[in-house]
């Protein structure tokens, strides 16, 4: 058909980035054991060459120095769920203690039977949940559409006041949103997706059913033109991935995806939300706080890969050693598939810290936040309250120093808290991960994000390239262990710890990440405040002066 010999062109490649732009992605890398050491981001630099953050021998230190820990930390996930029956995590989920399984609010704290965590995006009093949202630009866009999109120019230039900020304000969230690259591109997006579909049924033609991996794609030539066009579609929407993945995994994601994005296009005139009738609350009043379940434990792949490196069970002898060995993890499900809303991200801070939370992990973010307020006003709570905040600083490629992500990590006052901090991500060789945000002002440090062999669903175990989201992970597991052994130590004190022991890489030069900036190469000490890689030995060194000084004794176990 003639539609499709069009479609297959670079601006069609290029829609793809574009619709999968504010995705988390997690790519499994499908590495076995022999291909590289399971652990290797609990090595270190100068012993192991690999830039590790040195967790293994810190404990050797611990060890050998014969400390105990001095209290139990618990960091809050707030995330898109965690399987809270993993084999390698159930043992490390936080129990709220004051509550029973048994219909009632028994500590009184709002939230009927949060046992182990709390879902801001479920139904009250139901087992109902909501996974799959649009962009927050989106559906504000949506929102205005019937006010604003078939406005008359003449009544355009009649607007003042509130109303001309409202209608400025819509055109900046239809520009955010695409709309115009989605309407455009609508009689394509089932060609893309048929791409997909053609393919998958050469691959079973040619190579009979069986488990295909992306590297099969090589061994088709077809003959046929259309075909060969199919092919170059796909080839191109799937470069990012390792080439033993498996294809069922990019042709399902991928596929999902298109259908989002024609959904959107199909659904423009519908103003009616998921959110009404599988939350129920009012999305614009922050006062609404009561809302949700507890059903924790869906939608939960981010969420326990996330966990897991934090709080595994150590010495097991299963799967993977999390890095905190004395540490509770409190689940709380607030990020959908999709762009989280600015409500739930504020209340789900507050949940933890009102919950006993010292360290919340906050591996999301977005590129627009209409109620920006609610979370800055989040995160002074939790700093004033002396929890440690930590932050992805996202997997866009691209400076956030002038290209603001939110979280911003500041408060309303306009200052940032002393214990918050923002991590890019790195791989084993100390380069950095090629979507990984930088900047000198807003990042605080990297740690490593690529090649993790982390938790998977149903008992399972597999490497994740998940870049800042699972950077963040690491600074959090690190801090919770440091915490765990001086506990008299402040959240700000420990951030200041932690980004000044960084494994430091002087002089060298490393290549941008983002495709914008192929090729151009600048020094690693410019594209964070510290300048260097997590190193929890160095941090843990550091804080076993400062509080041995502090506090004038000695943890040792005599």
């Amino acid at each position: 058909m003639l539609i499709y010999k069009f479609s297959f062109n670079k601006r069609i490649v290029a829609i793809l980035g574009f619709i999968c732009l504010s995705c988390n992605i997690l790519v499994f890398a499908q590495k076995t054991k022999e291909d590289i050491n399971t652990d290797w981001y609990h090595l270190s630099f100068d012993i192991d060459s690999v830039f590790g953050i040195g967790t293994t021998q810190t404990y050797q230190y611990i060890a050998k120095k014969k400390y105990k820990p001095q209290r139990e930390i618990i960091v809050a996930v707030i995330d898109g769920g965690v399987d809270i029956d993993h084999e390698d995590l159930k043992a490390n989920i936080w129990l709220n203690k004051k509550e029973r399984l048994n219909g009632k609010d028994d500590d009184r704290n709002g939230y009927v039977d949060d046992l182990h965590g709390w879902n801001f995006l479920g139904k009250t009093g139901d087992t109902l949940v909501l996974e799959k949202v649009g962009t927050e630009a989106f559906r504000e866009y949506k929102r205005l559409r019937p006010v604003y999109e078939d406005m008359e120019k003449q009544q355009i230039t009649l607007l003042t006041g509130k109303e001309k900020e409202e209608y400025d304000y819509f055109l900046n969230v239809r520009k955010k949103a695409g709309i115009g690259s989605y309407l455009y591109y609508s009689s394509y997006l089932q060609a893309i997706a048929e791409s997909f579909r053609a393919i998958d049924s050469l691959l079973v033609h040619t190579h009979g059913n069986k488990e295909f991996v992306l590297s099969d794609l090589a061994s088709l030539h077809p003959t046929d033109s259309i075909y060969s066009q199919y092919l170059e579609v796909v080839t191109n929407s799937t470069f990012m991935y390792d080439s033993l993945t498996p294809w069922k995994k990019t042709y399902d994601y991928h596929i999902a995806n298109f259908e989002l994005a024609k959904n959107r296009v199909q659904s423009l005139d519908d103003i009616s939300s998921p959110r009404d009738s599988l939350v129920g609350d009012d999305i614009t009043n922050i006062d609404d706080r009561f809302y949700g379940n507890p059903i924790i434990n869906t939608y939960a792949y981010h969420g326990t890969v996330v966990s897991g490196i934090i709080g595994a069970v150590r010495g097991n002898g299963l799967g993977i050693d999390g890095i905190a060995g004395h540490v509770k993890i409190m689940p709380i499900r607030a990020i959908p598939d999709g762009d989280e809303y600015d409500k739930d991200v504020a209340l789900a801070i507050r949940y933890a810290v009102d919950n006993g939370a010292n360290i919340i992990n906050m591996s999301f973010g977005k590129d627009f936040s209409p109620h920006e307020e609610w979370v800055k006003d989040a995160i002074q709570y939790a700093s004033e309250r002396n929890v440690l905040l930590v932050q992805a600083s996202g997997n866009t490629g691209r400076d956030i120093d002038s290209l603001v992500s939110y979280p911003t990590g500041y408060m309303k006052d306009g200052k940032k808290p002393g214990g918050y901090i923002k991590v890019g991500a790195t791989k084993a060789d100390g380069e950095l991960y090629s979507l990984s945000n930088y900047g000198k002002r807003e990042v605080d440090l990297f740690a490593p994000g690529v090649n993790i062999y982390a938790l998977d669903a149903d008992n399972g175990y597999d490497f994740v390239d998940g870049g800042t989201s699972l950077a963040a992970p690491m600074v959090s597991g690190a801090a919770a262990l440091i915490w765990s052994y001086f506990p008299g130590l402040t959240a700000s004190q420990l951030k200041d710890i932690i980004v000044s022991t960084v494994t430091k890489r002087e002089n060298e030069r490393v290549e941008l990440p983002g495709q914008k900036q192929k090729g151009k190469n600048v020094l690693f000490s410019d594209l964070s405040a510290s300048g260097g890689i997590l190193n929890t030995y160095n941090a843990f060194l550091k804080a076993d002066i400062i509080y041995n000084k502090k506090t004038n004794i000695f943890r040792r176990n005599k």
